[in-house]
């Protein structure tokens, strides 16, 4: 995976949660910061997924 200019991989200073799955990510994790949004994800979220509605290898149902 390459990242983006507006991603960064590293290590999270604080807790969150990705914003694609809701894992939550403990201090220390790694995982993708995206700086225009402000939000994390992670390592195996792929940003392609959110736009298709596939997170985690799963399809989500039409609302």
């Amino acid at each position: 995976m390459t990242d983006s200019p507006d991603e960064k991989r590293m290590r999270l200073r604080y807790a969150g949660a990705c914003r694609l799955c809701g894992a939550p990510r403990s201090a220390g994790t790694p995982a993708v910061y995206e700086r225009s949004t402000r939000t994390v994800r992670c390592i195996g979220c792929s940003p392609a997924a959110a736009d298709s509605g596939v997170t985690d290898g799963s399809v989500t149902p039409p609302s």
